[in-house]
């Protein structure tokens, strides 16, 4: 299993109003087992062939074990050379072959280590920052699984956007009922805002024109209650900031970092 490492610098210009750009440096595959030792020598190897040794003052990582392990051996090692290790088969490795066979992904690498684990990795370590759009990903995630009572309705919708996609006959009933071009969007595991869309766009169908298609195609199994279409809208109206925040956060044509504080704060609000 291949996985690639992008290394990304995000600099002060010197002109008379600083300002902070940004600039892709690396963006090279991985091949191998992607353990936290193999991983922490990539980087140090970027890091001393574009000579910022000294000069880091932050990386920006996810909260998967094997980069944590990563992040504090680079912050403990940096000047003994190569971090390589010759048995790659160490606890810290965070990619197995096991992956989400929809998405292609490793399901662990979205997973947070226990907090005795973290507190080892991260012990006298200060460079380390994370990811907070994953670490938004991890919330959303952990605060869906706890909520019980969900699960029918989660499930009805999962199995209606999983019929639209995979069903050529449903689909055609579908698009005949709704229209060409409407569709219920796909869940992905690495993704938790696929979630909010799946549910943004169930609750955007007429009831009764969804309640008629499934009488007609005979899966009055997958209609939904009155009061499930009110949990839905409960969850949609809670999840709408962390959808907000999670756009905001991981653009593609600007530094994003500066508006982590504030969706915090926003988020803090919008809960309270």
């Amino acid at each position: 299993m291949h996985a690639f490492l992008g290394t990304t610098c995000h600099y002060f210009s010197d002109t008379t109003s600083p300002a902070l750009q940004s600039s892709l440096l690396q963006f090279q595959k991985f091949s191998g087992s992607h353990t936290g030792v193999r991983i922490a020598d990539y980087i140090q190897a970027g890091l001393k062939e574009y000579q910022l040794n000294g000069k880091t003052v932050g990386i920006v990582a996810d909260n998967a074990s094997n980069m944590r392990k990563a992040l504090q051996l680079l912050e403990s090692s940096c000047s003994e050379g190569s971090l390589m290790d010759s048995d790659e088969n160490t606890d810290d490795d965070n990619d197995d072959d096991g992956g989400n066979s929809a998405t292609g992904a490793d399901d662990n690498l979205w997973q947070d280590i226990s907090d005795t684990d973290m507190e080892a990795a991260t012990s006298g370590f200060n460079i380390r920052v994370a990811c907070f759009a994953h670490t938004l990903q991890l919330t959303v995630r952990d605060g869906l699984d706890h909520v019980h009572f969900l699960r029918p309705v989660m499930g009805k919708c999962s199995k209606l956007s999983n019929l639209v996609h995979q069903s050529a006959m449903f689909r055609a009933s579908f698009e005949q009922q709704f229209g060409s071009g409407h569709s219920i969007p796909v869940l992905n595991d690495t993704r938790w805002n696929s979630t909010y869309r799946q549910y943004s766009a169930i609750l955007s169908l007429d009831k009764g024109m969804l309640r008629s298609l499934l009488t007609d195609v005979q899966m009055t199994h997958l209609l939904i209650t009155e009061r499930e279409y009110d949990q839905l809208s409960e969850v949609v109206n809670i999840l709408a900031p962390f959808a907000d925040a999670t756009d905001l956060t991981q653009g593609d044509h600007s530094i994003t970092i500066s508006c982590v504080l504030p969706a915090v704060l926003v988020l803090n609000r919008a809960l309270s």
